[in-house]
């Protein structure tokens, strides 16, 4: 069995985390027009929360 490095997967999860909060609360923001944000923000959002989880996912298997 393999042994994993702790601390290499503590920082991809916070990684992945921090950024899927940061793009939920935009997207929140944004579809209740409570922040002047552009419409493509949604699309912006999305493709940095895929992008993270899957950084974070190569970043693991690394």
């Amino acid at each position: 069995m393999q042994k994993y490095d702790t601390s290499l997967i503590e920082r991809a999860a916070t990684v992945a985390t921090s950024v899927a909060i940061v793009s939920t609360i935009g997207m929140i923001a944004s579809n209740h027009k409570k922040v002047g944000l552009p419409d493509n923000v949604y699309t912006l959002s999305t493709f940095s929360m895929i992008g993270s989880v899957v950084g974070a996912w190569l970043w693991y298997r690394r």
